[in-house]
């Protein structure tokens, strides 16, 4: 599993993202999202791959229910997440995890708040970094449906233009 995106905290937010925004210019990288009022930047190289996360624990433009927290709970001073291909993956990180001392920081599940398909499961491992795993796939591409899955899927549209081709176009 590739690295999905990595999140770092400070506590000096300008300063940072300054230094990231020129060191990280030449790579095509820009500000692509901003969230709690500009305390969470996400960077990418392009529109739709933020994988870059900068954010500020004491910035005075944290939302209360956030004051004093880390910002959207990824917790400690870096966040790494792995990216999964599909569902399974993610709830067999989870269980493996848990299994292996790791504590809940969110049960596997979609998280609309980032991404409609955003699917995912955090722990905080033994020295309290913030891991996640998580596939953004829709459910019927994320799901291992054995033979229902993609063979289904292609049945029942074949179907449906079969249907139409007799009954509107024939």
């Amino acid at each position: 599993m590739p690295i999905a995106h990595l999140a770092i905290h400070t506590k000096d937010l300008e300063k940072i993202t300054s230094f990231y925004e020129a060191a990280l210019a030449p790579l095509g990288y820009k500000e692509r999202m901003r969230f709690h009022d500009g305390a969470v930047r996400g960077y990418g190289a392009s529109k739709y791959d933020v994988d870059f996360w900068i954010s500020s624990k004491e910035d005075a433009n944290v939302p209360e229910e956030f004051k004093g927290k880390p910002i959207g709970g990824w917790g400690g001073p870096v966040h790494i997440a792995f990216h999964c291909k599909t569902r399974n993956q993610v709830r067999a990180f989870y269980d493996a995890a848990m299994a292996n001392g790791a504590k809940c920081n969110g049960p596997p599940g979609l998280r609309p708040q980032y991404f409609f398909a955003y699917y995912g499961a955090f722990v905080w491992d033994a020295e309290g970094r913030n891991i996640e795993a998580v596939c953004v796939r829709p459910g019927f591409w994320a799901e291992e449906w054995g033979v229902l899955g993609w063979t289904g899927v292609l049945s029942v549209a074949a179907a449906g233009a079969g249907y139409l081709w007799q009954n509107y176009f024939a």
